[in-house]
C-alpha cells in the first residue's frame, strides 16, 4: 500500500488483526488512528515519508513491533511511551524533522539499527551509549561539525554513515570503534584523516568522497581488508584512474605503498 496518495488509513486495514507487516510508506498520510493497535501480531510498519502530525499512543501499544519506520514534522514529539517497544530492533526516522535526539530513543536497549538520516542534527547526546547494541547508525544529510565522542563509545557499530554534513576533522577516538567495517564520511569538509582510523582495521569500505584531503595517513596502506575506497573530488595527487577504480581498494593502496603521495 505504499506510494498511494492515501490521505487516511483505512478502517478495514485495523481488522486485519494477523497481519505481520504493513508498508505505508510515501504516501499523504497525517495521522496514524487509535484502532492501530488491534493490529497486535504486528512486527514491522513502515510509515516513512508521510506528512505525519502526531504519533499516537496507540502505536507504541505494538508491543511485538521490531521494525519501524516513521518521517515527523517540526514540532511532533515522540512520546515517551515508545519505551514499551522493548522489541524494536529498526527504528527509522530519517526524513523527518529533528534537531535532537529525543531521550525516550535513547531507551529502546534491543535496537541495532537507527536511521536518522536527512535531518537537522548538530551533535549526538552521551544518552545514545545505552544504545549498547547498535551496529548500524546512519546520520548522512545532517548539520554535523564534529563526530561526536558518544558516536565513538559504540563499541558495537558496523556501520557509520557521516556522509553529507559538515564535518572538518575526525576525532582520534574514532579507533575505539573496532568492529567498523563501513565508515562514510563522504560530502564533508575534511583537510586530513587521523592516524586512528588506519587502526580500524575490520574496514571494508572507507567512502571519502568530495572533502578536501590533500593527503592521506601513511598507515592506511595497512588497511589489508578494505575492499571499496572512494576517493574521488579529492585534491590528491593519485591518478585519476586509480581513484575512479574505487571498487579496487587494494590497488590504490599498492600505488600509495610504492608512491609515498601521502609523505610529509
Amino acid at each position: 500500500m505504499h506510494t498511494n496518495y492515501l490521505t487516511e488509513i483505512p478502517d478495514g486495514l485495523t481488522r486485519l488483526t494477523n497481519l505481520a507487516r504493513i508498508n505505508l510508506s510515501n504516501n499523504r498520510l497525517t495521522e496514524v488512528p487509535e484502532a492501530i493497535d488491534r493490529l497486535s501480531n504486528l512486527t514491522e510498519l513502515q510509515l516513512g515519508r508521510n506528512p505525519l502530525t502526531a504519533i499516537p499512543d496507540a502505536l507504541t501499544r505494538l508491543i511485538n513491533l521490531t521494525s519501524l519506520s516513521l518521517s515527523i514534522g517540526s514540532g511532533v514529539e515522540i512520546p515517551t511511551t515508545i519505551t514499551r517497544l522493548t522489541n524494536l530492533k529498526h527504528f527509522d526516522l530519517g526524513n523527518s524533522s529533528l534537531t535532537e535526539i529525543p531521550d525516550a530513543i535513547t531507551r529502546l536497549a534491543s535496537l541495532t539499527v537507527l536511521h536518522l538520516d536527512n535531518n537537522n542534527l548538530t551533535q549526538i547526546p552521551d544518552s545514545i551509549t545505552r544504545l549498547t547494541n547498535l551496529t548500524m547508525l546512519l546520520l548522512w544529510k545532517n548539520q554535523m561539525t564534529v563526530v561526536s565522542d558518544p558516536i565513538t563509545r559504540l563499541t558495537k557499530l558496523t556501520h557509520l554513515i557521516l556522509g553529507h554534513n559538515k564535518l572538518t576533522e575526525v576525532p582520534d577516538t574514532i579507533a575505539r570503534l573496532t568492529n567498523i567495517q563501513q565508515l562514510n564520511l563522504d560530502f564533508n569538509q575534511l583537510t586530513n584523516i587521523p592516524d586512528a582510523v588506519t587502526r580500524l582495521t575490520t574496514l571494508r569500505t572507507l567512502n571519502l568522497r568530495s572533502n578536501k584531503l590533500k593527503a592521506l595517513p601513511p598507515g592506511i596502506v595497512n588497511l589489508t581488508n578494505l575492499r571499496h575506497l572512494d576517493l574521488r573530488s579529492n585534491p590528491l595527487n593519485i591518478p585519476l584512474e586509480l581513484v575512479d577504480s574505487r571498487t579496487d581498494a587494494q590497488s590504490i593502496l599498492a600505488y600509495l605503498r610504492n608512491h609515498r603521495t601521502d609523505a610529509p
